[in-house]
């Protein structure tokens, strides 16, 4: 379900999902005022007539697009409701910023599904790009379709490298944005720095190198700085992995509770990106990331969700098409859905740890959500076929309210060692 976030009942349950009771029923309607999430799903829609062309649904779902788009457009308000992701106080756990950004990534995105309809007019200005903040993630899509624009008009690169060059091409230090899951906004800004490289190749060297350098501070190849160690924020990608995310299914029957870190999680929730260092002061942004503990009640550094894992794979995949290094890896027991790749030697896996599907063609299928997630990622195989079609991942606007943002993960018991 959606989530009632004020009322809690999702976010109050810590436990097995499986257990909870069903709220399938119970869903949300709005006739005005929700133009971001019309546009995101609108841009979803016209994303998938372009990656399935020949499916049978695909004209339709182009119809169901446009109207959407029409809808948003005329109801330019986020979707910040009282008890279903805002509290009455004003407050929220992921209130949208604003509209001009989700209707500008379904303008270009509709344009392209339309065969460059001239009703989705490209030449606004409505794109500023103007802090840390606006790299790619669940509140901001404006760098992405500041992308998608200078992709489809060659001579309208301005905004997007004006960004770009001033966050992701000088600095060897760890890109932050916000305590509350630093990774994401990294890996957001690592996509799509990734993306404008390969469009503009005079420029691909320093950002390509640029995204490389910062993945190795999320797999643990170097520390974010002298305040914490090299960890790797990837569970089970390496032996300094986190093992206490806060994850209701990966805990079972252990709380969120400071009194239960003492405990470790009772499974692993193989591949999901932790949110990452951030600061054990009240200061949210503008400060570098000092502090990480693996410690299931640290929601805000030790948190999983949809959105980490959507930009981490896409930056991983990027990486891929330019480095080509790694091999790809299974879950055993879960069936491999894409097209196998050669793979090297697994001798490097620890007992108790499994690896993931290659999720290389559900991440280059944009308008489909993730489904599996990654052991190896850069250095992991992804499906050779992603690097010539690797484009901006959808982040689902929706992701907000908060019982979503609880990602699933492919769980593995854990070997007890005796």
């Amino acid at each position: 379900g959606l989530g009632d976030v004020y009322k809690r009942q999702d976010h109050n349950y810590w436990g097995a999902p499986e257990a909870q009771d069903s709220r399938q029923n119970e869903m949300y309607w709005a006739n005005e005022n929700c133009g971001d999430i019309a546009a995101e799903y609108a841009a979803t829609l016209a994303q998938y007539a372009l990656n399935f062309p020949d499916d049978q649904d695909s004209r339709k779902y182009l119809e169901r697009a446009k109207k959407l788009y029409a809808f948003a457009e005329s109801n330019n308000h986020p979707y910040n409701v009282e008890d279903v992701n805002c509290e009455p106080n004003g407050g929220g756990y992921y209130r949208s910023g604003d509209c001009s950004d989700d209707l500008a990534w379904a303008r270009a995105w509709l344009y392209l599904a339309t065969n460059r309809d001239s009703n989705y007019n490209l030449n606004d200005t409505s794109i500023t790009l103007n802090s840390e903040w606006n790299t790619h993630c669940w509140d901001n899509v404006g760098l992405g379709a500041a992308i998608l624009i200078g992709e489809i008009k060659e001579d309208s690169w301005g905004t997007a490298r004006g960004w770009l060059n001033s966050y992701c091409s000088n600095s060897d230090e760890f890109f932050y944005v916000a305590k509350w899951g630093s990774n994401r906004y990294n890996c957001g800004a690592q996509l799509a720095a990734l993306v404008y490289a390969k469009h503009n190749p005079n420029e691909s060297d320093k950002y390509k190198n640029w995204a490389k350098s910062q993945m190795d501070y999320i797999l643990g190849a170097k520390a974010v700085n002298s305040s914490v160690p090299a960890k790797c924020y990837v569970v089970g990608f390496a032996e300094n992995s986190p093992i206490n995310p806060h994850h209701r299914a990966a805990s079972a029957d252990l709380s969120a509770e400071v009194k239960d870190d003492k405990y470790n999680n009772q499974y692993a929730v193989i591949g999901a990106l932790v949110g990452g260092p951030s600061n054990k002061s009240d200061a949210n942004n503008g400060h570098p990331a000092s502090y990480y503990e693996d410690v299931r009640s640290d929601y805000t550094a030790n948190e999983v969700s949809l959105d980490y894992n959507a930009v981490l794979v896409g930056a991983a995949a990027g990486l891929y098409s330019y480095f080509k290094t790694g091999a790809t890896y299974e879950i055993p027991g879960v069936i491999n859905q894409y097209p196998p790749v050669a793979s090297t030697s697994q001798g490097d896996q620890t007992e108790g740890t499994a690896n993931a599907v290659n999720p290389a063609v559900s991440m280059a299928n944009a308008g489909k959500a993730v489904a599996t997630t990654v052991r190896k990622l850069y250095k992991t195989g992804v499906d050779t076929n992603i690097a010539a079609s690797l484009s901006l991942i959808h982040i689902s606007e929706p992701t907000r309210l908060l019982s979503i943002s609880y990602a699933v993960f492919c769980l593995k018991k854990k070997t007890q060692k005796t």
